[in-house]
């Protein structure tokens, strides 16, 4: 469907989520696939939007509207590339 700023949204999201749950998978012990998991997230980044996981802490620092801003810019080219 080409919707590349929510794609791209929820890939970083998911990175959140990674940071939010580590403590909680060490106590479970299921760090193994809370990684596995953040792995995928990783590539799909690297791979869709060429994004890596440190800038996208970046992102994850930013201000709403900057963060907006920057997740439809990304996004935006993610989406130009893939068309040429």
């Amino acid at each position: 469907m080409n919707y590349y700023p929510d794609a791209l949204n929820a890939l970083v999201q998911g990175i959140k989520r990674y940071d939010n749950n580590l403590e909680s998978a060490k106590e479970l012990e299921v760090t193994g696939q809370l990684d596995q998991c953040k792995a995928k997230v990783v590539q799909l980044l690297q791979s869709q939007f060429g994004v890596s996981e440190s800038q996208t802490r970046e992102l994850l620092t930013l201000e709403k509207d900057q963060y907006s801003k920057e997740i439809v810019s990304i996004a935006m080219q993610g989406a130009q590339a893939k068309q040429n």
